[in-house]
C-alpha cells in the first residue's frame, strides 16, 4: 500500500471518529507510538495534521 493510500485510508478512519477530540486522538495515537516504535512516530504526526484537516473542513 502506498502512503498516498495509507493517508487516504487513514481520513476516511478519521471520518468515522464521531466526535472524538483533539486530545483523544493524540491519546490514541500516543499507544500507537508505544507500541509501534519508531515508524509510527512519523503516521502519527500525519494523522494529526489529517484530523486537523478534516476538522477545519467540517468547521
Amino acid at each position: 500500500m502506498s502512503t498516498k493510500e495509507k493517508l487516504s485510508t487513514l481520513r476516511q478512519g478519521l471520518r468515522n471518529l464521531n466526535g472524538a477530540t483533539r486530545e483523544e486522538v493524540a491519546d490514541v495515537l500516543a499507544m500507537s507510538i508505544q507500541m509501534g516504535g519508531g515508524s509510527s512516530m512519523l503516521y502519527a504526526a500525519k494523522a494529526m495534521d489529517a484530523y486537523d484537516d478534516l476538522k477545519a473542513q467540517m468547521g
